[in-house]
């Protein structure tokens, strides 16, 4: 199913000709409007949010007075044609007669032939590369890399983007034998010239882009010919198409943006709400002048009539300006709203960033007439967080003591079982409430699907801001964790890297100046923290807070004698080397001292992100929204202290991994002091905040809500469950990771026991493991042998779970494609939902 985005008007959904379905998903983005347009119906008769018209979703091409053409938009490219006729430049050219591009392992001779850049294989990862000399100031974005070609032999080509450090072909060697590069696609072997392009999982700035390895084949022995490489960036994709609406970062900040180019102009006819308010960013990608420019008439008054409520120069690019402007001497009419630019140059980009016109009224009479429910939402998503690391799971150090007051001033679950032991995959069960096999994210490589409904697109349906501050790709853009934001901070985006992941100060800090901005609206945020997660020595004070002064200069002595034993090419790359208990052993270091600074460091990094919640306590009590927001506090899964050998995360489904962190606090509103013993999932985190802001939950998903539990006893609570709450079993899948892992685990929590079932492994592990969860929290004990009844009982829920599952899978992106219209096609591909 896809949803179409909100509109304001039954007008604009009959000339949008867009389906039934389409029409009321699209009606349900007006929740809390207290009177819609004649013919309009509602859907729901609880509103959940105030009135928002999101000049995003009303856009049409049409909107756009004096649009350029494209011979007016002339861009430099970036592309190497070896038959001379058209050369990037920018190239370290000690390699003339090959314009730069120069042979690595596995490929010879490299030569210019008819115009064609020829090369052999000679073995399965023949490497070409070349070094860029210039334009690595530039924090553009690069957009997609096109070559044209044909290979002999071969399965699979693809590129790697690499910064400015010393090329180790070595590593690059071992690395990509063990984990394929990302920007692949597959070949067509044929005798005609092929053009592929392949659009970056990630995006890559131009800044970071020093080195260019590309593998044309990934067979020995095969001849290639190549016509040309291109490397398209933001700029030149920009110029080659019309203006219109996508998703668009600066400097790794994103928006929901419109974009026009001086001196087009954007003319939106809109019917204003009671009390309007525009909220917006703006900025741009150039360097020069560029002025913003939003005017506002009456429907009927010609252009001349143009009220400018607002005229910005910007000249600094790649940054974002927030803008809000009253617009409640317009309230109640219907008018044109322009957006302009005008710019020292003819075609200077622009960037509108999530434009929204709010209802404050309605806004306002929500908060007053359903106190019941939350204002807002703060999800935050602690990585890396074992519970038997946080001091309200009883640990003996003092890890959290802000959380522990939230924990104990709202509800905490005890045993809370995570889908996933790693946070690609667990964050996607976390937002649609569906198990790893059904949303289908296993690997790097995968994308959620842009059939899911997640938990933000429910929330912006519903008239809630929605914005996420995701500290990696596997949460943000690249893995299409971005479905229903209007606006994301990006890991990449982070300004002080002093301490690589350390991210809850900056985080902190940006999430709580949005909140400002914002504190009268509704709203949800999903602040992903990412200190617990490897290298784990954290800022000052707390990397001494438990460890010693002298442990930065000891662990370095280890690992510098530890990291050549590493036999997995993938653990050996990451930070100073992820050893298993045997190598670590091997190396002569005693495993206790290694691993008893790691848990140091690892419990000062808590510490350290304990202290920025309690910034945001702070704050949201300054802006008197203490008891107007529900936070809710989870781990994705845990870290492994080699309890089962290894080190890492990932990598099976013992308790250590999947054990997490659980609670909601909401001060005045919740029952306090709350402890639920009973095991549940993260599938049921979203349903529960479904719950609790009233707001109908997408259908098929698999998780329930927790409030039955957490009212359980609380007789005078003005909360009230709609449902009650049934046992299920508790899912924990770990599939294979290429590159990392070939084995495959799934566990199962029923009663008292917990079920693991290696359906791909290692010997000498066993098929079947069972552990008493409840006495043995770390899985230490195999009961297998002794009750063979329960492995048979559980193996065969496992077994129907599994059925059911694959059942309800996702629809794929290719499939979802075929059902589309040119437009629906076009829109989600701007917005970066469909690839």
């Amino acid at each position: 199913m896809i949803r179409r985005k909100a509109t304001h008007d039954c007008k604009s959904l009959q000339r949008m000709k867009i389906n039934s379905l389409s029409r009321k998903l699209i009606l349900g983005a007006l929740l809390g409007v207290s009177v819609l347009p004649m013919g309009c119906r509602r859907e729901s008769a609880r509103p959940a949010g105030p009135g928002v018209i999101r000049l995003h979703d009303v856009f049409r091409a049409e909107d756009i007075k004096g649009r350029l053409t494209k011979d007016e938009l002339k861009v430099a490219r970036t592309v190497w044609k070896f038959d001379g006729s058209e050369l990037a430049l920018s190239v370290t050219n000690d390699a003339p007669t090959t314009f730069g591009w120069r042979p690595g392992p596995g490929s010879f001779p490299l030569e210019i032939k008819n115009g064609r850049l020829v090369g052999k294989s000679t073995n399965s990862y023949p490497i070409i590369y070349l070094e860029r000399a210039s334009g690595t100031e530039d924090l553009d974005l690069l957009h997609s890399i096109e070559v044209r070609m044909r290979v002999s032999a071969g399965t699979n080509f693809g590129f790697r983007l690499m910064g400015g450090q010393p090329l180790d072909f070595k590593a690059v060697v071992e690395e990509l034998a063990a984990f394929p590069w990302s920007t692949r696609s597959k070949l067509t072997i044929t005798n005609e010239f092929q053009t592929y392009v392949l659009a970056p999982h990630i995006f890559e700035p131009t800044s970071r882009i020093k080195h260019i390895l590309f593998i044309p084949t990934d067979v020995a022995d095969a001849t290639f010919e190549i016509e040309s490489i291109r490397l398209i960036f933001r700029q030149e994709h920009l110029a080659e198409i019309s203006s219109s609406s996508g998703w668009h970062g600066l400097h790794e900040i994103y928006h929901e943006a419109l974009v026009t180019r001086a001196p087009e102009q954007i003319e939106l006819p809109l019917n204003l709400p009671a009390e309007p308010r525009l909220d917006l960013s703006i900025g741009t990608i150039q360097e020069g002048s560029v002025q913003f420019q939003i005017g506002i008439r009456a429907s009927d008054a010609p252009v001349e009539k143009n009220q400018w409520l607002l005229k910005r120069t910007v000249t600094t690019p790649h940054q974002w300006e927030p803008i809000q402007i009253d617009l409640s001497r317009y309230a109640g009419q219907g008018v044109k709203l322009t957006l302009a630019l005008e710019g020292s140059s003819t075609g200077l980009l622009g960037f509108w960033g999530s434009p929204l016109i709010w209802n404050m009224a309605s806004a306002r009479q929500a908060k007053q007439q359903h106190p019941e429910r939350p204002q807002g939402v703060i999800l935050i998503w602690s990585d890396t967080t074992r519970a038997d690391h946080l001091n309200f799971y009883g640990y003996n150090r003092e890890t959290a003591p802000t959380l522990t007051k939230m924990a104990k001033e709202g509800a905490l679950f005890e045993y809370c079982v995570s889908q996933a032991t790693w946070t690609k995959v667990a964050t996607p069960s976390l937002f649609t409430s569906l198990h790893p096999t059904s949303h289908g994210v296993h690997d790097i490589p995968d994308r959620l699907p842009a059939s899911a409904d997640t938990m933000a697109e429910v929330f912006r349906r519903n008239g809630y801001a929605t914005v996420s501050f995701s500290a990696l790709p596997f949460t943000g853009e690249a893995s299409n964790m971005h479905q229903g934001f209007q606006e994301v901070h990006e890991g990449s985006s982070l300004l002080d890297n002093s301490k690589e992941g350390k991210n809850a100060r900056e985080f902190v800090g940006r999430a709580m100046a949005w909140l400002e901005r914002d504190r009268d609206l509704p709203f949800f945020m999903f602040l992903h923290l990412f200190d617990a997660h490897d290298p784990f020595e954290p800022r000052p004070p707390y990397n001494t807070h438990w460890a010693k002064p002298s442990d930065g200069e000891t662990y370095d002595r280890m690992s510098k004698k530890i990291k050549p034993l590493i036999e997995n090419p993938l653990r050996r790359t990451f930070g100073k080397g992820m050893p298993n208990l045997a190598e670590v052993k091997k190396s002569g270091e005693d495993p206790n001292d290694y691993i008893r600074i790691e848990k140091d460091w690892y419990d000062g990094s808590i510490r350290g992100m304990d202290a920025e919640v309690a910034r945001l306590r702070e704050r949201l009590q300054e802006l008197g929204l203490s008891e107007r927001v529900l936070i809710v506090f989870a781990s994705d899964h845990g870290e492994e202290f080699f309890e089962h050998g290894a080190k890492l995360h990932g990598t099976t489904a013992y308790g250590e991994l999947n054990h997490v962190a659980l609670f909601f606090n909401w001060p005045g509103n919740l029952p306090s002091g709350k402890s639920i013993s009973v095991p549940v999932r993260t599938i049921d985190v979203m349903p529960t905040i479904m719950e609790l802001c009233q707001i109908e939950p997408p259908k098929g998903i698999q998780g329930q809500s927790l409030l039955p539990l957490i009212l359980q006893g609380q007789a005078n609570s003005r909360l009230r469950a709609h449902g009650e709450w049934k046992p299920f079993p508790a899912i924990t899948e770990r599939a294979p990771m290429f590159g990392l892992l070939k084995t495959e685990s799934v566990s199962i929590v029923v009663d008292q026991w917990k079920l693991v079932h290696n359906t791909v492994r290692d010997n000498p592990t066993p098929e079947f493991e069972l552990f008493d969860w409840a006495k043995d929290s770390l899985d230490q004990k195999d009961l297998a042998a002794a009750h063979p009844d329960v492995v048979k009982r559980l193996a065969a829920e496992l077994a129907q779970w599994k059925t059911n599952a694959v059942a309800a899978k996702l629809k794929s992106d290719s499939d979802l494609a075929k059902s589309l219209s040119s437009q629906d096609l076009q829109r989600l591909r701007a917005l970066g939902y469909l690839k």
